[in-house]
């Protein structure tokens, strides 16, 4: 093939290749303007079919609150605390005399129970016994002898009045007399002692109680002033009860208040503590109030006296003994008509929100008697009947009207 041939044939195919490539961009163009009008012409149907509006004002609702009714009634404080029941009386036991302990009581040991006058201990009496005697002796040796000086004075006195004795005789009668009167008191007030140290042998009990603690054992010498045991007595007990000063204005006593029987009624304490897994209930009385203020604590201290602490109950159950954990609800002041609303109801410090009839909140102030952790006591303020709103609003005005969605408490 000759070149012109060639060069011919190049042309031929790079004109063909022109035409394709002409044709390619033709066809894109119209597929694209072809997509472009149907776009367009959705948009014009989508306008034209499209539904029409009408301009609303939208309604603002006024808020939905809850409101609960207001019932007066009588109502008395209570103070809680907690405390631990101790012994009110407590005695470690002393032995008076020295000697060997010869007996020791069944029940001296640690919990062991006594009544007053039951003998603990003794020791022994040997060596007081004959003191005893010895003395018991010699008295009536004095005595022989008193007798027998009052029989010369008398004596003395008949032959002096018949001018026989002299004045000196008469004297000496009467000063031997007196000696042996002296005598006499004097060995009388060793018997005595004697006497005393002879019954001191026994250690007795000085109330009715139980053992702590012990000291001693038979065999064992002891010295004047050995502690014998530790015993408290179960006649009466104590509970501690610590209080803050903003609860001591609930009740009906002051700082330093001591409990007088014949000035008037007791104040009650209601103790409630586990036993064998059960709560028993008892009811003390405020014995006193301790003069102090715990300086770390800065609490007051109410002394609660219950008697007979090992009483036992319906159940079986007894024994408020020492070292026991109570809580007690200390009876305060009495209030003739107090609402009683939840937390939520207190605005601020005093106020609250009453709903009235045209349903719209009115800003009240009250006095509040008590502020506890759910609910809040109005004393004054506010009257049988009246809807109080409690819900928690983050903001309100005075006469603000609102929807009540529910009526809490009686109505």
């Amino acid at each position: 093939m000759s070149s012109e041939g060639h060069e011919s044939s190049k042309g031929e195919r790079r004109e063909t290749l022109n035409r394709r490539k002409l044709f390619q961009r033709l066809t894109t163009r119209t597929l694209a303007l072809g997509v472009v009008g149907l776009a367009f012409s959705l948009v014009f149907l989508l306008l034209w079919t499209r539904p029409t509006v009408s301009a609303k004002t939208p309604e603002i609702l006024p808020p939905l609150v809850q409101v609960t009714s207001v019932t007066l009634e009588p109502s008395q404080f209570l103070v809680s605390a907690q405390g631990n029941v101790e012994p009110k009386r407590e005695s470690d036991l002393a032995t008076e005399i020295a000697g060997r302990i010869s007996e020791r009581s069944p029940n001296l040991v640690r919990g062991g129970f006594f009544a007053k006058g039951d003998i603990l201990a003794r020791i022994d009496d040997s060596d007081y016994q004959v003191v005893v005697d010895q003395l018991e002796a010699s008295l009536a040796l004095r005595e022989s002898e008193r007798k027998l000086a009052e029989r010369n004075l008398n004596r003395r006195k008949a032959l002096a009045d018949k001018g026989v004795a002299s004045i000196a005789e008469l004297d000496t009668s009467e000063n031997q007399l007196q000696v042996t009167e002296a005598g006499v008191r004097e060995i009388e007030a060793q018997l005595k002692r004697a006497r005393l140290d002879l019954d001191r042998t026994k250690v007795v009990a000085p109330f009715s109680g139980r053992v702590r603690d012990v000291h001693i054992e038979v065999g064992e010498f002891v010295g004047r002033g050995a502690s014998i045991a530790l015993v408290y007595g179960t006649k009466t007990a104590e509970i501690r009860l610590p209080i803050s000063d903003q609860d001591l204005a609930y009740l009906p006593f002051s700082l330093g208040y001591v409990y007088d029987s014949s000035g008037g009624t007791p104040v009650e304490v209601l103790l409630s503590a586990q036993i064998a897994g059960k709560t028993v209930v008892r009811t003390a009385t405020v014995d006193r109030v301790e003069g102090e203020i715990d300086r770390r604590s800065r609490m007051i201290a109410v002394v609660a006296s219950l008697t007979d602490p090992y009483a036992r109950t319906s159940r079986g159950l007894s024994a408020f003994a020492p070292g026991l954990f109570v809580e007690g609800q200390i009876k305060g002041k009495e209030l003739p008509a107090v609402s009683r609303l939840p937390r939520e109801a207190l605005r601020g410090e005093d106020q609250v929100l009453v709903l009235g009839n045209d349903e719209r909140l009115h800003l009240r102030k009250v006095t509040v008697a008590r502020i506890d952790r759910d609910e809040v006591l109005i004393e004054k303020g506010l009257f049988a009947g009246e809807r109080v709103c409690v819900s928690v609003l983050e903001a309100f005005t005075d006469k603000m009207q609102v929807r009540v969605s529910a009526l809490k408490g009686k109505q």
